[in-house]
Parts: C-alpha cells; structure tokens; sequence
C-alpha cells in the first residue's frame, strides 16, 4: 500500500523520503493510511493548533498516553492525557481503552483531564462509561471536522 499522497516525495514517488503536509483537507481514507505514529503526530499537531504545547511521548512505555497537551494559558493550566487510537478498518473502540486510561489519569496528580482520540467509533458502552469523568472520546467523525476547521487554515491558497 502506497503512502497518502500527502506523505509522499516531492516527486510522488512512494519510495521517496516522506515529507509531511499537515494541513487539511482531511478525508477518512487519509486517516486509515497513516501509520499508527504519524497518526499520534497528527493529533499532536491539531493540539497545537488548539494552543496547547503537545507533544508525542515515547513509542513504548507509554503507559497508554501518546500524547501530552499543556495548555499555555496562565489562568487555568490544563495537562491532557491523550491516548491515539488508530485503526485501518471500521472498529469500535470499547471500554478496556477507556478504564485504562481513567486508571493512568487517576495515577498522574497533575494531569486535569484525559481524551482518547480515534479515526474510528467509540462503543455505546465506552461512552456511557465516560460520562461524568474527566475523560472525552473523539471520534474519526468529530476529529476529521477538528481537522479540517482547524488545520486547513494553513493550505496555500
């Protein structure tokens, strides 16, 4: 399977050294094809565009978190605990995700909130298990319009 277009050369070779264009339009099928750690970097990349100070953690031992957001706002710090879920097909993401996550945010004293981020779906299980905790779901649909609000702002015109 060759590379979206977007991470290929600038000849279009799929052998070629990828260069990255974050910027959007986004389409679902753009998100199935990237790797699971460009999909973390993406979702790194739209917390920036939040105003967040985001970056990837490490690719093992990550104790679930793939990405950590720190607002810049002085009023009110926020640390987000996030957790990619990146998927080549239709599944569902379900609740041993969520319980997982919730015992990390439970065990990390400085970290407000947490948000599983998935190019998927969330079961109704896993939403249900969210409600009244300090832990969000977005699911492919919400982020693709994440994305392509906030990330598309930077394509050449």
């Amino acid at each position: 399977m060759n590379p979206p277009s977007r991470l290929r050369g600038n000849d279009g070779d799929a052998g070629a050294p990828r260069e990255r264009s974050w910027s959007g339009p986004w389409n679902e099928q753009e998100l199935r094809e990237l790797s699971p750690s460009e999909f973390e970097e993406l979702v790194a990349r739209l917390y920036q565009e939040m105003g967040y100070r985001a970056y990837k953690t490490r690719d093992s031992r990550d104790g679930g978190v793939d990405v950590i957001a720190e607002s810049m706002a002085t009023a009110a710090k926020q640390k987000l605990l996030i957790q990619c879920k990146h998927t080549e097909s239709e599944s569902v993401v379900g609740v041993p995700i969520v319980r997982q996550l919730a015992g990390v945010l439970s065990n990390t004293p400085d970290a407000t909130n947490a948000v599983v981020v998935t190019n998927g779906a969330f079961s109704k299980d896993a939403r249900r298990e969210v409600q009244n905790s300090r832990i969000e779901l977005v699911n492919g649909q919400h982020l693709l319009h994440l994305l392509n609000q906030l990330m598309s702002k930077h394509q050449p015109t």
